[in-house]
């Protein structure tokens, strides 16, 4: 298994370590890339439990109830926020 590395039992000497660095460069991960804010928050709304508390807020807005549509629309807001934090 060490022959097929081309290693020893004390690990790489300097000369193939250096050569290694230049033909396959360092053993790291690339940064994960990065949502911009916006989208992160409005992602927390891409939910279909969500989608149906919008559905009940717009009837309960259509049928007058606009204390009940207030209150599940802070809800969601309120959702969507701990869920951006």
């Amino acid at each position: 298994m060490l022959a097929a590395l081309k290693a020893g039992e004390s690990g790489l000497d300097s000369r193939e370590v250096e050569q290694r660095l230049n033909r396959y460069g360092r053993n790291e991960l690339p940064p994960p890339q990065r949502k911009h804010p916006l989208l992160r928050f409005l992602s927390q709304f891409n939910n279909a439990l969500i989608y149906f508390l919008l559905a009940a807020a717009v009837g309960a807005a259509a049928l007058d109830h606009l204390l009940d549509a207030s209150v599940i629309l802070a809800v969601v807001v309120i959702n969507a926020v701990v869920g951006f934090v």
